[in-house]
């Protein structure tokens, strides 16, 4: 990849992997040749009506607040999240 960006001009939009788990690895992260955006959960000003039990059952990342089929995506956020942000530390 870090080729086909230097030599081709090619541009990625790359997510799911966490930091921590690349520079285990040895991983080139591009510094310097890449943009990072960040993605945020939801703020209030956000939401009309925003409900407190809500936000406290599911978070505030839009999928899993603004959805009613929630369940699965957030059991695989949390999943992650423990396994490559805390378990594996």
């Amino acid at each position: 990849m870090h080729w086909l960006i230097e030599n081709k001009g090619l541009r990625f939009i790359l997510c799911g992997s966490s930091a921590r788990k690349l520079k285990r690895g040895k991983a080139n992260l591009l510094g310097g040749r890449a943009w990072r955006y960040e993605m945020f959960p939801l703020v209030t000003p956000e939401l009309d009506n925003w409900k407190l039990l809500r936000v406290l059952n599911r978070g505030m990342i839009p999928d899993h607040y603004l959805k009613e089929s929630y369940k699965k995506a957030l059991r695989a956020y949390t999943q992650d999240y423990l396994k490559e942000e805390v378990f594996d530390v």
